[in-house]
């Protein structure tokens, strides 16, 4: 099962991403590779809106063996852009825990 949590308020959004879904064997897994996706666009903007914006508090840390959770910071400052993506990024965790109930959950915290 993968867990996301997330918590989001008007000016910030923090993201953390643990587990593995279990949907099929590694390798053949749609649903982690559907939340690896959104997660790598994920840090992918959080990383430009830093180097972009010097003002924003952005963080990304990726436990690169695979055995710990990824954790995302959007420090969002306010900026409509930013926070209209950061929807759309939640929106798309939520389909797929829609869709894989059993394999996916999002929690708002």
């Amino acid at each position: 099962m993968i867990k996301i949590a997330i918590h989001r308020d008007e000016m910030m959004a923090q993201f953390i991403i643990m587990g593995h879904a279990g949907y099929a064997e590694k390798g053949q897994d749609i649903v982690c590779a559907g939340v690896s996706t959104i997660t790598g666009i994920l840090e992918g903007l959080a990383e430009a809106w830093r180097d972009a914006m010097p003002t924003m508090r952005n963080m990304v840390a990726v436990d690169d063996d695979d055995s710990g959770p990824s954790h995302v910071m959007i420090d969002s400052n306010g900026n409509a852009a930013v926070d209209v993506a950061i929807d759309c990024i939640i929106d798309a965790y939520q389909q797929l825990a829609e869709q894989y109930p059993q394999n996916v959950t999002v929690k708002m915290i």
